[in-house]
């Protein structure tokens, strides 16, 4: 995925080549499948109005672990795609910190950790892939 070209809107800097385009496709119409009742268009109608479709495609082309994410997640999907990745960092350490205050058992505590995990990689992703943040920042955030 390191692999970029140059876009010049102003959400993303950076378009990432999608390495296998037939794949990316049909994990992108298999994720919209999932989906659709639970989010009847609201993934669809928000990619097909951001830029972010490509960086979606090329994290189904190249990266499982990102994909395996965003099947799980599909609720922080949509905030990838309404939110910039600054606002998400911050609001999921606020989440962080309120659950630390919380009386949670281990296997409770362990499950907002997975959680935070899972949305922090796929906010830096998102950050990345789109050439948002420097590396620098990518690295910090991490």
């Amino acid at each position: 995925m390191s692999k970029m070209s140059t876009n010049t809107s102003k959400t993303a800097l950076y378009t990432p080549l999608i390495l296998d385009e037939n794949f990316s496709n049909q994990k992108l119409n298999d994720f919209l499948a999932l989906y659709n009742e639970t989010y009847p268009h609201e993934i669809k109608k928000i990619l097909d109005q951001s830029p972010y479709q490509e960086i979606i495609l090329a994290i189904f082309s190249d990266s499982p672990y990102l994909t395996s994410l965003l099947f799980k997640y599909p609720e922080f999907t949509i905030k990838l795609l309404q939110q910039s990745p600054d606002f998400l960092i911050d609001e999921i350490s606020q989440n962080l910190n309120t659950s630390l205050e919380k009386n949670y058992s281990i296997n409770e505590l362990m499950q907002v950790l997975r959680i935070a995990k899972a949305q922090i990689a796929l906010s830096v992703a998102f950050a990345d892939l789109s050439g948002l943040w420097t590396l620098e920042k990518i690295t910090d955030a991490l």
